[in-house]
């Protein structure tokens, strides 16, 4: 890695053996005691830089009719994620589910603390989707990519098969629609990396 360092700061450290250095979280610098201050960038694409620290924090997703006919009620049981570098974990958890009107379009969560890489579709394990009024043999979660109108990159939506036969991913696009919950739960988890130089990455 490759710091470029002003020239008095070079000066000071060469002219001690010990130099104090304080992190100002504000201003992303790094003051040391000759009251110069040295910036230790992110790294990014084409820039070497230093890692973020971890980052675990709670976060509220939304769930959402993409028709906009019908809303849902629901109870976030604890959703959290934790953040290493430009690499984001993530926990779902929402219970109590159930909605007001009539749903008439795709099923989705909405509100990923960061924004998914790039136009790719990521997918995500399921632990729980009960009590809806969708039948289905197999099911699966995954991240939009912001490569469809209506869907951004911190949206996840399900798509699933109502036979044993039917395929399932692969674009096969079979999402859930027009899904309506009685006291129901959906559970996901997961992990995606976030674009270096992004927006979402310095933040």
């Amino acid at each position: 890695m490759k710091i470029n360092l002003d020239f008095k700061i070079l000066k000071y450290l060469l002219s001690k053996t010990k130099v104090d250095l304080n992190y100002k979280k504000e201003t992303r610098e790094v003051e040391n005691t000759s009251g110069n201050n040295a910036v230790l960038p992110y790294p990014t694409a084409t820039t070497a830089g230093l890692l973020q620290r971890n980052d675990r924090r709670n976060f509220n997703p939304t769930l959402r009719d993409a028709g906009g006919t019908g809303t849902y009620s629901f109870t976030n049981a604890g959703s959290f994620y934790e953040r290493v570098g430009n690499l984001v974990y993530f926990h779902i958890i929402l219970t109590n589910i159930n909605q007001t009107g009539t749903p008439s379009n795709t099923l989705y969560i909405g509100g990923l603390p960061f924004s998914v890489t790039s136009t790719l579709s990521y997918p995500f394990s399921i632990g729980g989707f009960t009590r809806s009024n969708v039948n289905f043999h197999n099911l699966i979660a995954r991240s939009r990519g912001g490569n469809a109108p209506g869907f951004d990159k911190k949206d996840i939506v399900f798509e699933y098969s109502d036979s044993l036969s039917d395929s399932i991913g692969q674009g096969s696009n079979n999402f859930m629609k027009s899904v309506s919950f009685t006291n129901g739960i959906i559970n996901v988890s997961g992990w995606y990396p976030i674009t270096f130089g992004s927006s979402d990455y310095v933040n």
